[in-house]
């Protein structure tokens, strides 16, 4: 399996071995787990059809990067404008 579909896939389709590596994976780089939770929420809302809700989710990981994410290379957070 390639590995990005380690991330793309719904959890419950992949291979036991790939889902462990998965798990393990995630719980070593939290960033890892949010971007990863933020995949499954967006396919969520594609594959059930829920584009009207685009927007609020636009809008509501934009706010988590902007609190969360620091530029490792100055002393100032990154706008989350910087993603889109």
């Amino acid at each position: 399996m390639l590995r990005s579909e380690r991330f793309t896939r719904h959890p419950d389709r992949l291979p036991t071995d790939a889902g462990q590596q998965l798990k393990e994976i995630l719980g070593r780089v939290p960033a890892l787990a949010a971007t990863a939770e933020h995949v499954r929420t967006f396919a969520e809302l594609m594959n059930d059809r829920r584009g009207r809700e685009l927007k609020d989710w636009i809008g509501h990981v934009q706010r988590l990067l902007s609190k969360r994410f620091v530029c490792p290379w100055a002393s100032r957070r990154v706008s989350s404008e910087a993603w889109v």
